[in-house]
């Protein structure tokens, strides 16, 4: 039986420091256009210090509109996508991985409803 302190590497190439797992919860600190905060990079990097091998980060909204929970991030376009990277550099300065959790509402979000197939 392997121990949970153990390297492990999941699929082919994502080699994890352990077998450690942070799962995704929503911290509600994506205020600004709904873009992670120096905040957000501290609280990741944090958990990947204190010994989270991977860590899911909180769900992100993958429609621009969609979203049902304040101040929960987007991941939409390029600004988006560019305001997570302090935060996974945050984390694989203290030996972590991580990864986003897709996240649509579906018919219980607010906003418009989409114009295009996601």
């Amino acid at each position: 039986m392997s121990s949970l302190l153990e390297p492990t590497t999941l699929g082919d190439s994502l080699d994890l420091r352990n077998r450690i797992c942070m799962g995704s919860m929503t911290r509600n600190r994506c205020v600004d256009d709904n873009k992670p905060t120096e905040a957000t990079a501290r609280h990741y990097a944090m958990r990947a210090r204190d010994g989270a091998g991977l860590i899911i980060a909180e769900g992100t909204f993958v429609y621009l509109n969609g979203g049902e929970w304040l101040h929960a991030p987007v991941m939409f376009n390029e600004s988006h996508a560019k305001a997570w990277k302090p935060v996974t550099d945050a984390v694989h300065r203290e030996g972590g991985k991580i990864l986003f959790q897709p996240w649509h509402p579906g018919n219980i979000q607010i906003g418009k409803p989409p114009t295009r197939p996601l």
